[in-house]
């Protein structure tokens, strides 16, 4: 074990938390995000992204953005190619509450933009609150 009071390195992990493989669960409002903001080829390159990438580190991926700080409602947050990925990791589940594609001109400004204000927070909480009540779906749902 590392030193201290906790573990602090990777090779101080648990075995089970260094093969754990995440499952994933959209809200619906993530899956009308995608289906409204993304052609076809975007969803399956999303897809492909998210089972070889966050299902294996998905607290570990994330990158952390001085303009999410202010956002209590998000936990983590994932860029692949223009789109950001909101999510939250439960237990060995990482629910995806919200895609969003950013245009290419300037897509953290535009992005940060549209994130700063109430409607982005009560959206992530009615997502939530969707995959509470069991209407999540998986991955296949972006095909």
């Amino acid at each position: 074990m590392g030193s201290g009071t906790g573990l602090n390195t990777e090779r101080d992990k648990p075995l089970s938390e260094l093969h754990t493989t995440y499952g994933v669960i959209l809200a619906p409002e993530a899956v009308v995000d995608c289906r409204e903001g993304l052609g076809e080829s975007w969803r399956r390159r999303l897809k492909k992204s998210i089972a070889e990438h966050l299902t294996s580190d998905p607290r570990g991926i994330s990158k952390p953005s001085p303009w999410l700080w202010g956002i209590r409602a998000v936990r983590f947050r994932y860029g692949v190619l223009d789109v950001h990925i909101f999510y939250d990791v439960i237990g060995v589940n990482i629910e995806i509450l919200s895609v969003r594609a950013c245009p290419p001109e300037g897509p953290h400004s535009k992005l940060a933009e549209n994130l700063d204000n109430t409607a982005f927070t009560e959206e992530i909480e009615v997502a939530r609150e969707s995959i509470r009540q069991g209407k999540g779906v998986g991955l296949e749902a972006l095909e």
